[in-house]
């Protein structure tokens, strides 16, 4: 088998898995370090999830989400804050890093300088 790329093999661990390792051998820790809720999903979400799947929501959606639930997005901003929000101005990620990482993306260019909170 061919080895490991060197790009992979010199990418140090990741913090997060030492603090979650770390986590591990104590008794009584609250978890927040990769955002895993500490309660199951709840019946109504997992029936919702079901009932998709036999509708055929069953494969990949647009790179900005589902254009039902980017729309009921806008709408709930807009009542909320009295903010209009189109659709168009909506992106669903699959989580917060992917949010973090596109808003970066959109925003920052070579050159512009960035603060970090530490730890962050």
């Amino acid at each position: 088998m061919k080895p490991l790329s060197r790009v992979v093999t010199a990418m140090p661990r990741s913090g997060i898995r030492a603090v979650m390792d770390l986590a591990a051998t104590r008794e009584g820790v609250i978890h927040l370090e990769v955002g895993e809720p500490s309660f199951a999903t709840p019946a109504h979400i997992v029936a919702a999830a079901c009932a998709a799947a036999g509708e055929g929501y069953t494969r990949y959606t647009a790179n900005a989400g589902l254009p039902s639930l980017r729309s009921a997005i806008a709408e709930r901003y807009t009542a909320l804050w009295d903010r209009p929000v189109t659709p168009a101005q909506v992106l669903v990620t699959a989580g917060g890093i992917n949010a973090l990482a596109a808003t970066a993306l959109a925003l920052i260019e070579a050159g512009d300088e960035v603060l970090l909170p530490d730890p962050g």
